[in-house]
């Protein structure tokens, strides 16, 4: 089989002739990995990616196939500083943070994945013995660590204990200025090829305050090595047992005191999850890049198979979660440099997250490269079995969850961020805990609003008292909603938080119910500066950016998602009006909007039309000083009850530069709507076809000129998918935060449901898939507020991947509740109902996997 392929596939794809062609690919914007980064991040990104391509890839498959250690190369590395990241510079390292140190092992794991995983696993011990070491041991070993004349690996597992670490039973006692050890460890990288290795060992009692670190050099009597295992990939580096018979350490090489080994192994192993996660994510790059490259080549049925648009989309759903495991490792690392408390629940869910869906990358590109992604002339097969470890090590990923799930259900949330239903307090007779804390949480929210509601709205929205620990979300650091949030954000966030759960929520339930428009409520929020979030502060807009939005938006749809979805599309037509209309316009229409006056709604969708905006038919033929309307608009949200219609119309010819936009108020003679739809969700705002019959408009109600109107529509939807992502993220926040309370009181055969491991293991999925969302839909944002080249695509990554994952959250969480989750009195399910339109809205995602696709493929 394999001679047969290998006549026929073009030699040219091989990898060991297509650096150049990875290199130019990695610049698409939908596959950038140096988003988010400052320009001396992004060239030592560089630097370490032109090295692994040219010095490491040639070489991959042959250490790979022949089992070298390739110390040469890894001395290369060093020779750039890659040996030491973290090291201080004072003792020849590099003296770079977490997150640069991850963004330079995913670069050079491009090169060979199983040389970085051992380089990555020497920086960690390089970092423990910078850290914990005192001034004669850096002096001692960081030097040589740095250049690599000494080579380094972690003894941590053991054959006994695994995953368990604090189980560990390697023996040291001390005599005189020596300790002996007696022990074994488990599956050490390097072990045997490695000089120096840092060891957990037990001087005293059981637990984790018996353990202590020790660093021992290759050639101390009565340490020795077992076989080299024989293992499905990391083949360039040697897998042993390290073995301890009556060893004679030195006193002098502990690191620390006695007894704080296991904190040194917890504050390691977190860099060392970061460093597999960014590993992972270099792995999943290179195999997308090369997969890329072979299916526009590959031809079956007589065109290549890039043309078949299920590939197209399979490598859109790819580089999407290729980008959102990336922006999950680069968000732990800065929560891990900063030192902040959520810095251990954040680099497990991006450890079990990257290398689970990273792993799951290498596997769909095989699957696209059919035969040949089976055979070791091609580098697929190489980065899936080096991959396949990284779920294992550093902690298993049931591990992993076991940290996260028991994070999130050590303690209920705190009140102010109960997400308890208030819409019948008598249905949670069955659960009096729930009336108690339900009732105690409305009171304390009231005062809260009533005493916020006596500020001006743009203070605060950007300088409110707010203390700190009314601005954290959560209880739970794996829910942890502040993440890359700067102090004014979470004042910001409070506020949102605060109001939505006061206002919205005990009245959530009856507008879905009546199908009530609740302007007041509206109005309420726009008392808040929520009117017009990004409209500039001189027609009384609160000038916030893309990221600020999003985070109200997020706190808004705990409350309601149905009306915050409302409120960000006002909010999508504010802007417009704001950004791409005249002095005249925005002082006649803005200040309104802003206090939500008038309500506005966004006039695209047509029936003929639906996604193809291009499109549309809805025809405007310029009369004197008027335009003459003519077409009608579908599923037009707020239909009837706003009072202002951004409409994009057809001024023109055929496609985007015939289309104009225009302005269009409630009043405007032959102006009508359709009936009001009747919909699964989104019942607090009514939906209807808006329908133009000789209607006529002022000239002076077009927003730019003719023919801009496409280019004006494409802009305002970057922010609103930014927007509707954001409310399908408030969404699952508040299912999961809602169903952790319930868990935690529902008893099934004896005890509560929560202390079933199934369930621990499901509510620390959706809390991880939350946060990647979230980071997702922020980063996304950045770019927005920044106007990168990449905005559109990320844009569209952040909808595609949000609202498909918060909703498969939701519908987690009605799982979790069984037939409660089905009955209208919980909220679960009018989360997911309200948000199932999230993925079909400003642009289906199959439409945002046509546009990530054709950015790769361009």
């Amino acid at each position: 089989m394999a001679a047969t392929l290998s006549t026929r596939l073009p030699r040219a794809l091989c990898r060991f002739n297509m650096p150049c062609q990875q290199s130019r690919l990695s610049s698409r914007f939908a596959l950038d990995d140096a988003v988010g980064l400052d320009e001396q991040q992004i060239q030592m990104q560089q630097i370490a990616k032109d090295f692994a391509l040219k010095e490491w890839q040639p070489n991959m498959r042959r250490w790979d196939q022949e089992h070298i250690f390739p110390r040469e190369a890894l001395r290369a590395a060093a020779s750039l500083g890659f040996a030491a990241i973290r090291a201080r510079e004072e003792f020849g390292g590099s003296g770079l943070g977490c997150l640069e140190s991850v963004i330079i092992l995913e670069a050079l794991a491009r090169g060979c994945t199983s040389t970085t995983a051992y380089l990555s696993i020497h920086n960690m011990t390089t970092w423990m013995i910078d850290t914990f070491g005192n001034e004669e041991q850096r002096a001692k070993w960081v030097p040589k660590l740095a250049r690599m004349e000494f080579c380094s690996s972690y003894c941590l597992t053991e054959a006994s204990s695994g995953s368990d670490s604090a189980a560990l039973v390697t023996k040291a006692v001390r005599d005189g200025d020596f300790y002996i050890l007696n022990g074994s460890k488990a599956f050490i990288s390097g072990a045997g090829e490695s000089d120096l290795y840092v060891c957990m060992v037990r001087t005293g009692g059981l637990g984790p305050k018996g353990i202590s670190c020790l660093v021992i050099e290759k050639d101390t009597a009565g340490i020795s090595f077992g076989k080299s295992e024989e293992k499905l990939g990391w083949n360039t580096h040697p897998t042993r047992a390290v073995i301890f018979e009556d060893c004679r350490v030195p006193v002098a090489n502990l690191l620390g005191e006695e007894g704080q080994g296991f904190t040194f192994a917890m504050k390691g192993i977190n860099n060392g999850r970061l460093n597999m996660a960014a590993c992972s994510v270099g792995a999943a790059a290179a195999s997308i890049e090369f997969v890329v490259e072979y299916i526009k080549q590959r031809k079956q049925f007589g065109k290549a198979i890039a043309e078949f648009q299920f590939n197209q989309f399979r490598i859109a759903e790819m580089a999407t979660k290729l980008q959102a495991s990336r922006l999950m490792v680069h968000g732990a690392a800065r929560c891990a440099q900063e030192e902040l408390p959520n810095a251990t629940a954040q680099c497990a869910m991006a450890k079990y997250f990257a290398t689970e869906t990273c792993f799951e990358i290498t596997n769909n590109a095989i699957q696209l490269m059919g035969g040949y992604g089976f055979i070791k002339d091609f580098p697929i097969q190489q980065y899936f079995r080096d991959g396949r470890i990284y779920p294992v090590i550093g902690g298993t990923n049931e591990v992993m969850r076991l940290i996260i799930s028991r994070d999130i259900l050590k303690y209920l949330m705190k009140l102010s961020v109960k997400p308890l239903y208030h819409l019948n307090i008598q249905c949670y007779a069955r659960y009096s805990k729930f009336r108690v804390t339900l009732e105690h949480t409305l009171k304390y929210e009231r005062n809260m609003a009533t005493c916020l509601l006596t500020r001006p709205s743009r203070l605060m929205l950007c300088r409110s008292n707010v203390k700190r620990q009314q601005t954290r979300p959560s209880s739970s650091f794996s829910l942890d909603d502040r993440v890359g949030l700067n102090e004014e954000q979470l004042q910001m966030q409070t506020i949102a938080r605060n109001f939505t759960t006061n206002n919205w929520l005990p009245n959530m339930r009856r507008w879905d119910q009546d199908h009530i428009f609740p302007r007041e409520a509206l109005r309420a929020a726009a008392a808040l500066g929520f009117g017009a979030i990004r409209a500039r502060e001189e027609f009384g807009g609160s000038g916030l950016g893309n990221l600020d939005a999003a985070v109200i938006f997020e706190a808004l749809a705990r409350g309601c998602t149905s009306t915050a979805a409302y409120l960000s599309i006002h909010n999508m037509a504010t802007w417009m009006v704001d950004t791409f209309g005249n002095k005249e316009q925005r002082s006649k229409w803005i200040p309104k909007l802003a206090s939500m006056e008038f309500c506005s709604s966004y006039c695209l969708t047509e029936p003929g039309s639906g996604s193809d905006a291009a499109a549309l038919t809805t025809k405007a033929v310029r009369d004197g000083d008027h335009y003459v309307l003519n077409g009608n608009k579908a599923f037009i949200s707020g239909g009837g009850e706003s009072d202002l219609y951004v409409c994009m119309v057809r001024t023109g010819g055929q496609g985007p530069k015939g289309i104009t936009c225009l302005a269009v108020e409630k009043g405007a003679p032959g102006l009508s709507f359709g009936k009001n739809e009747d919909k699964l969700g989104w019942n607090s705002h009514p939906t209807r076809a808006v329908i133009f019959e000789n209607c006529r408009v002022p000239v002076s109600n077009r927003l730019g000129d003719e023919g801009q109107g496409f280019t004006i529509a494409m802009k305002g939807l970057d922010n609103g998918r930014i927007n509707i992502a954001a409310c399908s993220v408030g969404a699952a926040a508040g299912s999961i935060e809602f169903v952790v309370n319930y868990i935690k009181e529902r008893k099934q055969f004896g005890k509560a449901i929560s202390d079933f491991q199934f369930n621990q293991f499901r509510i620390a999925e959706m809390a991880t898939q939350l946060q990647a969302s979230r980071w997702m839909v922020r980063e996304a944002a950045r770019a927005a507020q920044e106007e990168r080249p990449s905005t559109t695509e990320l844009c569209a990554m952040a909808k595609y991947f949000a609202t498909e994952t918060c909703f498969q959250i939701t519908d987690k969480a009605m799982q979790l509740m069984g037939g409660y989750g089905f009955i209208k009195e919980f909220p679960v399910q009018q989360y997911f109902r309200d948000c199932r339109a999230h993925p079909i809205i400003e642009g289906t995602n199959e439409i945002m996997r046509l546009i990530i696709s054709k950015d790769i493929f361009k």
